[in-house]
């Protein structure tokens, strides 16, 4: 055998082993490919769900992007028994659902969700799950953070923190301590006894008040809600107080689009309660703890402001 020959056959041999490699290459990246499109398709399908109004071709456009989802999907049965195969296919049923809810209802967010009952809580926790697999190289720990509520009496005196069985009165003053083990997106809600909304963080003004609360939260840095030199102040209005709190490793952009139909109603003095009580029920959380009027600065000397920490 020639040398020639020799380096041809080594040749040929080396791209025989190396052909199964590339493929199962290529086969991997189509398949990253799909969960990147089924993500791009349902930001989409939030944001149009959400729409003041949206026009019957808006619809039929995201019809046709699922039902090709679901093609592709199906060029992918290998991938059928894994976790990421069951997540996209229990998304593209969840956003084909809303789909058909919002060809039905194309003048009204409140009617469109109202429709829904728990399917976008549904949504969100599929978008939220295949957010956080596409970007974990290994298994995720639940998000660690610490977070203690202090109040004072009609803003005079100590801060001291709230616990179970503390009762808040009208024109008392408060403030939320937050601290996140790692780099997250939090959300903070309030909602008083007539079912009003507002949300805490982010926030990036109040009553007038430049705050510049904005996610995402940095590891390991201690956030003062509404500012360290700044409280909250209940109003005069009596019941009970419930606040939502979430995080999560990535944007929630179910609960950013809904909170944003909530404020375009509100701001054009829409009813939005039924959107309310049904943005509640997407957070799917117990109530942590149970309106604020204003922000207020706070009469505190350097060294108690020093003295606060977070437990």
């Amino acid at each position: 055998m020639t040398k020639k020959n020799s380096i041809i056959i080594t040749l040929l041999i080396c791209l025989t082993l190396a052909m199964p490699t590339r493929a199962a290459g290529l086969s991997t990246i189509a398949w990253v490919v799909v969960q990147e499109i089924a993500l791009d398709t349902a930001i989409d399908v939030v944001q149009n769900l959400f729409k003041e109004t949206v026009k019957p071709e808006e619809v039929a456009k995201l019809r046709q992007r699922v039902s090709q989802l679901e093609t592709q999907l199906s060029q992918h049965q290998k991938q059928s028994s894994s976790k990421e195969f069951k997540q996209i296919k229990q998304l593209l049923t969840g956003l084909n659902q809303i789909i058909n809810v919002m060809g039905k209802r194309l003048d009204s967010v409140e009617k469109r969700v109202s429709k829904l009952e728990n399917q976008l809580a549904l949504l969100r926790e599929s978008l939220l799950s295949i957010q956080t697999t596409a970007i974990a190289e290994e298994p995720v720990n639940n998000l660690g953070f610490k977070i203690n509520f202090l109040y004072r009496s009609k803003g005079q005196g100590d801060f001291l923190p709230i616990t179970q069985n503390t009762v808040l009165y009208s024109l008392d003053h408060y403030k939320i301590v937050i601290e996140a083990m790692e780099t997250s997106y939090i959300y903070l809600f309030q909602q008083d006894s007539a079912g009003q909304i507002v949300r805490l963080f982010p926030m990036k003004s109040f009553a007038g008040v430049t705050l510049n609360n904005e996610n995402p939260m940095q590891a390991q840095q201690k956030y003062y809600l509404p500012a360290k030199t700044k409280s909250f102040k209940l109003d005069r209005t009596l019941g009970t107080e419930t606040f939502y709190f979430t995080a999560t490793r990535q944007p929630d952009l179910v609960l950013e689009n809904f909170y944003e139909a909530i404020e375009r109603a509100r701001k054009n003095k829409q009813p939005n309660l039924v959107l309310q009580a049904e943005f509640t029920q997407t957070l799917n959380f117990e109530p942590k703890v149970p309106f604020l009027d204003e922000i207020v600065d706070d009469d505190v000397s350097p060294m108690q402001m020093k003295n606060l920490r977070v437990v």
